[in-house]
């Protein structure tokens, strides 16, 4: 079927408005760019990494790209089941739901 104007593109205003993304990862270089799109178009987030300092100052710049994002740091390490647990359950508290992982 072609496009036509009925259809919405994928990158259609706030089609991402309001949605929770977790990313493992999400301190580092490639992720935390990817983390970055995703909250300039409307997502909230929940980044992990192992070190928490860094992990916290990266989710504060990420916060910082759209007035009104919400965007956590916590420290775990992926290889930790229960760590990562731990991170969709803080996830779901405090920002609502899970709607993409990373």
């Amino acid at each position: 079927m072609p496009f036509t104007k009925t259809h919405s593109p994928s990158w259609a205003p706030n089609i991402f408005a309001n949605k929770v993304v977790l990313c493992t990862g999400g301190a580092g270089t490639i992720c935390s760019v990817q983390v970055a799109a995703l909250v300039k178009l409307g997502c909230n987030a929940v980044i992990t990494g192992r070190r928490l300092e860094v992990t916290e100052k990266v989710a504060a710049e990420l916060q910082g790209l759209r007035p009104g994002a919400k965007v956590i740091g916590i420290s775990a390490d992926v290889r930790d089941y229960k760590a990562m647990e731990a991170a969709v359950e803080r996830t779901v508290k405090e920002l609502g739901g899970l709607d993409f992982l990373m």
